[in-house]
């Protein structure tokens, strides 16, 4: 038994059976259509395909048989006209009859639609048979369902006897065959326009975040260039109040130094002229009451002098708080160098002071080689010696002008590379405050190179005094005090450990590091010249 979907089922069996009276049967062919139908195959009859009916929306409405007059000996159905055999329709549930050699028994009822065959002719045995059946839904929509049996000779020719073939639901197949590719064409051609609507989507989609982007960006650039505008703005109206202010401090600064000197000369002419007299009349009134006097208005001169300086020490506060009130940000101590200050400020050791009757050089000692003599000169080498002191040592008869007064710095270093190299450099150093100590290089020789040249013209610049060339000042930023410009070539009295530049540094020989090792030493040169 072959079984064709869920609801259809046609099958054919040969055999002989006994039937009532002397006929004997050569097949029973039966078929059957059954709900639940949702698993079976189904076509609607107005050619739209769905999906097969559920048992709760359908109902069978007839189940009909039909034979195909044909030869099953070359299997060739095409061109027959099919004979309808048997049916059960909803107006005809009910089929009993025998007649033309067939036994015929049918039913229709809910969900359940059987015709049953008994063959007794031989030519029926061998025939082509069709089972149809038709449902119909709620909505009035029939749908179709078929099965075919064929029937193939046995392998034994000789016994001359037919076995059936297996039924064949060829209308189902092909209609559900159609129905799904329909189906398949139409869920391509849906996922076509929903890809094809994305994708443009998508592109729209991209095409405006584009757009803001650009948008955006645009924006963000004239902001950035408003707020640069306006930043350049603001500084340069804060450098000319700041140029404002300072002028303005200067002159006022001016005015009153003016007003002091005028003020102290006044004070000088009145206490000289007023002294003057007070000593005319003492000299006039000699005696026991000049000392009293005396006595009396030095008490009073006195007392004006402390009233003067107290004034005096009050215009300052006055003017200090003024300054403090309208000058916050100029905040730097002015610092007056004595006489003889040290001007370095590392620590580092000094030359030791010579006395006229040593011969030996006590300087010498930084370097032993390399260094090659001036021509043409006496040289005579003092640390701390005025020209007075300088006077007795030197010839009678050599005049004060044939004396030249210089520095001479001699310094060691050393690092990776070179373990020891020396400079001696002639030099002199301008001894006011007034320029600054400048610095003026006039004869170089040795191993190290020439970094102090660079330097030549230059001011001595400390932390608190900035007097180089360089926007910041050099001093706080190198960590060490120099004749610096932009900033620096050589920088020996920077700190160790300090980075890049920032060291002891000797460019010719040590590059942008420091040396290992430095030794400085400036002593004072008296030339003689011959």
């Amino acid at each position: 038994m072959v079984h064709f979907f869920s609801g259809l089922e046609l099958t054919l069996n040969l055999n002989s059976l006994p039937l009532t009276g002397s006929y004997t049967s050569c097949g029973v062919l039966t078929c059957v259509e059954s709900h639940p139908a949702s698993n079976t195959s189904l076509t609607r009859v107005n050619g739209d395909s769905s999906d097969p009916p559920s048992d709760q929306s359908t109902s069978i409405k007839s189940l009909k048989l039909f034979q195909l007059e044909t030869n099953v000996l070359n299997g060739n159905s095409h061109g027959r006209q099919r004979r309808l055999i048997a049916s059960v329709t909803s107006q005809q549930s009910r089929l009993t009859r025998v007649a033309n050699g067939l036994k015929i028994d049918g039913r229709l009822e809910a969900g359940l639609a059987t015709l049953r065959l008994e063959l007794t002719k031989q030519d029926d045995c061998l025939a082509i048979f069709i089972c149809q059946s038709q449902a119909e839904d709620v909505e009035g929509n029939q749908f179709e369902s078929s099965a075919q049996v064929l029937q193939h000779p046995q392998q034994s020719i000789e016994s001359g006897g037919y076995s059936p073939w297996k039924s064949v639901p060829v209308l189902a197949l092909l209609q559900q065959l159609d129905t799904k590719l329909e189906r398949l064409e139409n869920d391509m051609d849906s996922l076509k326009h929903s890809i094809d609507h994305g994708v443009d989507s998508i592109k729209t989609d991209l095409n405006s975040k584009v757009d803001r982007l650009e948008d955006k960006i645009q924006s963000i650039g004239k902001d950035l260039i408003t707020q640069s505008n306006r930043l350049e703005d603001k500084i340069e109206s804060q450098q000319k109040d700041s140029n404002s202010n300072i002028e303005h401090f200067e002159e006022k600064t001016e005015s009153f130094n003016d007003r002091m000197a005028d003020k102290i000369e006044s004070l000088k002419s009145y206490l000289r002229d007023d002294l003057k007299d007070k000593l005319d009349s003492y000299a006039d009134n000699l005696g026991k009451g000049v000392h009293n006097q005396l006595k009396s208005e030095l008490l009073s001169l006195n007392n004006k002098i402390s009233t003067v300086k107290t004034a005096f020490e009050q215009f300052e506060m006055n003017i200090a708080s003024s300054m403090d009130r309208n000058f916050i940000k100029i905040n730097q101590k002015l610092v007056v160098l004595k006489k003889n200050t040290n001007m370095f400020l590392n620590n580092q050791t000094q030359c030791p002071q010579s006395s006229e009757n040593e011969s030996k050089e006590e300087c010498v000692d930084v370097v032993t080689d390399g260094l090659t003599k001036l021509e043409n000169k006496i040289q005579a080498h003092f640390d701390e010696l005025s020209s007075a002191e300088i006077q007795p040592i030197v010839n009678r008869s050599i005049s004060h002008a044939n004396l030249n007064f210089e520095e001479e710095l001699k310094a060691a270093f050393s690092d990776a590379l070179t373990p020891k190299a020396c400079y001696r450099g002639m030099l002199s150093v301008a001894a006011n405050e007034v320029s600054n100590y400048a610095l003026s290089v006039k004869h170089y020789d040795g191993t190290a190179g020439d970094a102090l040249t660079p330097h030549n013209g230059e001011r001595f610049t400390t932390r608190d005094r900035d007097n180089d060339k360089y926007n910041l000042n050099c001093a706080e930023v190198f960590t060490g005090a120099w004749w610096y410009g932009k900033c620096h070539s050589s920088n020996l009295n920077g700190m160790w450990n300090e980075g890049k530049n920032k060291g002891p540094r000797w460019s010719t020989l040590t590059s942008d590091n420091a040396a290992s090792y430095t030794e400085m030493k400036v002593r004072r040169v008296i030339s003689i010249l011959n």
